[in-house]
């Protein structure tokens, strides 16, 4: 099946209802002239977003049924033949729910309750308060997140293990990149479109950054309006088969501890008083990464030598090297047996004690071989001398024609300065994985991986979002978590732990090399005023707002297989 979809791009005037909703009516029949078959609207787009209090929302809220704009977008849906996503106040008794609703040319379809608020959200709202669903239309399989839903990956996970095919987004996003990392991560992530429909513009001083798109199901933006008012408009293909050869399935198996909510005290209470193995103090310390091609024992491992003593020479604490550095990227099970090395190889004392003479943690990927069975694996060489190890979880198809699948996702590593969570290349996209290390306290994801995801070419109005993405910053972002990520081809990068900070704290290494970044553990910081400030890395808030009571299904086996 194949129709066009659009996102309308809206600067809607604060509590001046009946002019909004005129101007949109306008943009509505604009898309559905230019063929649009599903069209998304912005979040609170006839109303404004940022009420001073529940009163205030009341004054422009209404039910769905029989409510002024939910009346207005079926009489334009029946017209039009269409589909139309929208989000408005709803009024239920003495309720607000900031809420976007589907509608078709018979009616009503169903509705979402925004779940994860921004803060001006609380203001007026009440968090949502009914489950993730999916609406099974003519068109396909639609499901609703709404803005700050999107920043969570389990908002958009569920809807697609639901079974949806085009994730629709009413937003009003403000970022200084769009489409953001962020929409584009959760359609590559999930195979599914998705169209975000954003508000540009500004209202009481807070700016609203427009970009509205439509993003395929392998991440690529296929269409993008970036400034004033408009209209993105691009075809779905539900009929497209995309390339998921580079992310590794699910595992749903592994991921029971997703159910816990363990950040819901201040200060990480949990994991200073409770957790069977609490967090240290941390520290503010140095990390390094290094960007380099594979070696062979032929060689002497020079670079790797040199990375080890680079490191240790500029006072870093540890330092990333990439996945399977030590021996190369096998494209068989035969290449795969004659470059695989064994726990005990001399090549791990000669390193290990090179660690320890540089006072630095080492971690760097290889082919482990252990009773004929072969692994992707990362060896972490710590500076006490001791030796750690992971066996990679989530394989790629090629990975899994030589390697067999550990059996833990991620490993957690407890060091003076933090915690550390190793993870290995391509489980970066499978979004499972970092969340479940940053929900045991990582301080720190740490990534050797050969490359890094790219978002491919797609309209010429996004280059800059496409040249700007890296998955490691969603997810250090969505986190709360430094990551590391260090590539033998592609961008190295160490990025932090912040969603909202401006401008970013990281730092990009696009070519071969070595790049380094300080980073700061401590429960309590010191601002720029000298004040006491909460660490997010600790406080982990995008941890703290997860709604854990609707993610059962993120632990069981569906019939949608990522």
């Amino acid at each position: 099946m194949k129709y066009k979809g659009a996102a309308i791009q809206f600067d809607c005037r604060f509590m001046e209802k009946e002019k909004n909703l005129s101007q949109l009516a306008g943009l509505i029949r604009q898309a559905a002239g230019q063929g649009a078959k599903l069209i998304v609207l912005p979040e609170m787009c006839a109303t404004g977003y940022y009420f001073d209090s529940m009163d205030q929302a009341s004054e422009m809220a209404e039910y769905v049924i029989g409510g002024r704009t939910v009346g207005l977008l079926e009489d334009l849906a029946r017209e039009l033949d269409c589909y139309l996503v929208a989000g408005l106040p709803e009024s239920e008794g003495d309720r607000l729910y900031n809420t976007a609703v589907l509608v078709g040319p018979g009616g009503l379809i169903g509705r979402h309750r925004k779940m994860h608020h921004y803060t001006p959200d609380s203001t007026w709202a009440k968090t949502g308060d009914e489950p993730v669903a999916v609406f099974d239309t003519p068109i396909g399989v639609v499901g609703i997140q709404i803005c700050m839903d999107l920043s969570y990956p389990e908002a958009s996970r569920l809807s697609r293990l639901m079974g949806a095919q085009i994730l629709c987004s009413p937003m009003n996003w403000s970022e200084a990149s769009v489409p953001s990392s962020i929409w584009i991560t959760r359609a590559k992530e999930n195979g599914m479109y998705v169209i975000a429909a954003n508000r540009h513009g500004e209202e009481k001083g807070f700016s609203f950054c427009g970009g509205s798109g439509i993003i395929g199901p392998d991440g690529r933006v296929l269409a993008c309006h970036p400034y004033g008012n408009g209209i993105a408009l691009a075809e779905i293909d539900l009929d497209t088969q995309t390339d998921r050869s580079e992310i590794p399935p699910r595992r749903p198996e592994l991921y029971r501890e997703l159910q816990l909510q363990r950040y819901p005290w201040f200060q990480s209470q949990y994991y200073q008083i409770f957790a069977p193995h609490p967090l240290l103090q941390g520290s503010l310390f140095s990390v390094a990464v290094c960007s380099m091609e594979p070696e062979y024992r032929e060689g002497h491992l020079a670079n790797i030598k040199q990375a080890i003593c680079q490191a240790g020479k500029r006072g870093n604490r540890l330092l990333i090297l990439p996945e399977l550095v030590l021996g190369g990227v096998p494209e068989n099970l035969k290449q795969a047996q004659r470059i695989a090395i064994r726990a005990d190889d001399p090549v791990w004392p000669e390193l290990s004690d090179l660690a320890v003479e540089n006072h630095v943690d080492v971690i760097l990927g290889f082919v482990l071989e252990e009773n004929g069975k072969l692994w992707n694996a990362a060896e972490c060489l710590c500076e006490d001398g001791s030796r750690h190890c992971y066996r990679k979880s989530h394989l790629t198809r090629r990975e899994a024609q030589w390697a067999e699948a550990g059996d833990q996702a991620g490993l957690i590593l407890d060091r003076p300065y933090g915690r550390i969570g190793i993870l290995l290349g391509s489980e970066i996209m499978v979004m499972e994985v970092p969340r479940l290390l940053a929900n045991s306290g990582c301080d720190i994801f740490a990534v050797p991986a050969v490359k890094n995801p790219n978002c491919l070419s797609g309209c010429p109005e996004a280059q800059q979002a496409r040249e700007n993405y890296h998955p490691a910053r969603v997810r250090a972002n969505e986190n709360n978590t430094y990551t590391a990520f260090a590539v033998q081809e592609g961008i190295s990068g160490i990025f932090g732990p912040d969603m909202f900070l401006e401008p970013r704290d990281e730092v990009l290494l696009r070519e071969k090399g070595f790049r380094e970044m300080k980073l700061d553990t401590r429960f309590i910081l010191t601002d720029i005023q000298g004040h006491p400030a909460v660490n997010v890395v600790r406080e982990k808030p995008m941890l703290g707002t997860r709604h854990t009571i609707w993610y059962d299904r993120l632990i069981e086996k569906t019939d949608c297989v990522l």
